[in-house]
């Protein structure tokens, strides 16, 4: 089966290989291979033309392309059409039964053999990049899954043919991502810790239900139903921001445990007020109680509050929002007890405390709180 063209180069020592056009078939044992059709240069000689297989190819599917659908936004109407999925670009290829041309589409989502992939925008090392994801499990809190493939170039014996081996082969990797309500997708690993540092506002429940080893997908999704049964049901009707799981997300993602506290053996609670815009904009961000000049607790939580995107136009108005900077050692747990006056706050909804904690592993005799001083 002839099908879309590859153009790659691989370096072997000092001379290089250039892919051909590529076709993606079934050779007699039913194994998914590419082969394609090569020139090698090395120095000084003249190409050598010949023919390299490997074993798998990019596509998710065989044939790459089959019956979908592809939706181009979010509140658009699916249009029917052939599609191939490429898992290791994340690359959409779509075509019509009467236009058999092929073309590149980044949709906001498409169904393929059946299933739904919805487009997540990801960033990493400055470079923004799309993939797609699937849901594992439905609710307020969502466990997603993507592929990602890719070539090794690895020669490996074919397990029929031990005459014919294979230049390479392509695998996928499975990876995984929670997303609380509409808070960007957070990438865990199947694991205790990893599941208890993006629900950690219910450790204490989850922690007993989980064991200490490699979980299953079928045991995270339990952990997320149950998570959802303690913390989110209540907030599907909630107008309250205090319970909006993007704007708790988003603290969580942005503040952190300032370095010049941690290294001084402090720890504190501040105050931000801040207001949102019928718009949803947060605007008027300010450190309400007194100045920690030196330990960067007021600015961490000013600077992560102008950095959280809108939020929901319903929750215009003025807030103060507690955060508390807590460590724990081997042996105690280091708790701020100063708060603002009644006085201070006034005109002004005070949010649910936002906590982080630290772990020390200094002695914790030398611990004291900072609350400053007004200028």
């Amino acid at each position: 089966m002839k099908f879309f063209p590859l153009f790659t180069c691989l370096l072997f020592g000092s001379a290089v290989t250039t892919l051909g056009q590529c076709t993606v078939t079934k050779d007699g044992y039913g194994q998914v291979i590419t082969t394609c059709q090569v020139n090698e240069y090395a120095s000084g000689n003249a190409p050598l033309n010949k023919q390299v297989t490997f074993l798998g190819s990019e596509y998710i599917s065989f044939p790459a392309f089959q019956k979908g659908r592809i939706r181009l936004d979010q509140s658009g109407q699916e249009l029917a059409c052939q599609l191939a999925y490429n898992v290791v670009s994340h690359e959409v290829l779509y075509r019509f039964a009467d236009d058999l041309t092929v073309k590149t589409v980044v949709p906001y989502a498409f169904v393929l053999n059946g299933i739904e992939y919805i487009r997540q925008s990801k960033s990493a090392m400055g470079i923004n990049y799309t993939l797609y994801t699937t849901e594992l499990s439905s609710g307020q809190t969502k466990l997603l899954k993507s592929l990602k493939g890719r070539f090794v170039k690895t020669p490996i014996n074919n397990g029929y043919d031990k005459d014919r081996p294979f230049a390479g082969y392509y695998q996928v990797d499975q990876r995984y991502y929670l997303q609380k309500g509409d808070a960007v997708p957070q990438p865990i690993n199947l694991t205790k810790n990893a599941l208890l540092s993006v629900l950690g506002d219910q450790k204490e429940i989850i922690d007993s239900k989980l064991p200490n080893r490699q979980l299953t997908v079928e045991q995270v999704i339990e952990v997320v139903r149950l998570y959802d049964s303690l913390t989110v049901s209540n907030q599907l009707h909630s107008t309250s921001l205090s319970t909006d799981a993007a704007f708790r997300e988003g603290l969580r993602l942005q503040i952190t445990y300032p370095v010049q506290a941690w290294n001084a053996q402090v720890y504190a609670r501040v105050y931000v007020g801040f207001e949102i815009t019928e718009a949803g904009q947060l605007a008027t961000i300010q450190l309400l109680s007194p100045e920690n000049v030196g330990y960067g607790f007021g600015q961490e939580v000013t600077n992560a509050l102008s950095k959280l995107p809108k939020t929901k136009p319903e929750y215009a108005g003025r807030y103060a929002l507690p955060v508390t900077f807590t460590y724990t050692t081997a042996s105690d747990k280091f708790v701020p007890v100063n708060t603002l006056s009644a006085d201070l706050l006034k005109g002004r909804t005070v949010l649910s405390e936002f906590v982080v904690n630290q772990k020390m592993g200094k002695d914790g005799a030398k611990n004291r709180e900072v609350w400053g001083y007004y200028k």
